[in-house]
């Protein structure tokens, strides 16, 4: 699949989940995803920065108690949770989409780390910086 069919497919995905659940973070999807375009240059895995940038907030849009974990209060667990879940979340859609094992594990990786500044790779420091929206 080339990159521009696999980012329609991705961006109707992602915009209909958010549209289900919390319409603000897809508005900052695309914010990010404008960001990542704009740094990653000649990088190999454009479709790995591409999909982690769609889907690194994905987790929020999930079911948590009566509303959506993006709705949680406590920010450590919010952060934590839409991580974790996002990341096992990313992985299915990327699978239903047909995409490669090797990509679906490198994307959820990213998703599951884009809060944890610490760790030295060079790809998850592009979602990290794409991610700053003002």
């Amino acid at each position: 699949m080339e990159l521009q069919e696999f980012e329609v497919k991705l961006d109707t995905t992602v915009k209909q989940l958010f549209e289900e659940s919390l319409p603000k973070y897809y508005k900052h999807t695309l914010k990010v995803v404008s960001n990542m375009k704009k740094i990653y240059g000649e990088s190999p895995n454009k479709i790995i920065l591409l999909a982690a940038a769609y889907l690194h907030d994905i987790g929020y849009s999930l079911p948590y108690q009566d509303g959506f974990i993006g709705e949680i209060e406590d920010q450590h667990l919010k952060i934590d949770v839409h991580c974790r879940e996002g990341s096992e979340f990313a992985r299915k859609i990327l699978n239903d989409l047909g995409v490669e094992s090797s990509i679906v594990d490198r994307v959820a990786y990213l998703v599951k780390e884009h809060h944890n500044k610490e760790i030295n790779d060079e790809d998850l420091q592009l979602l990290i910086s794409a991610d700053k929206v003002q």
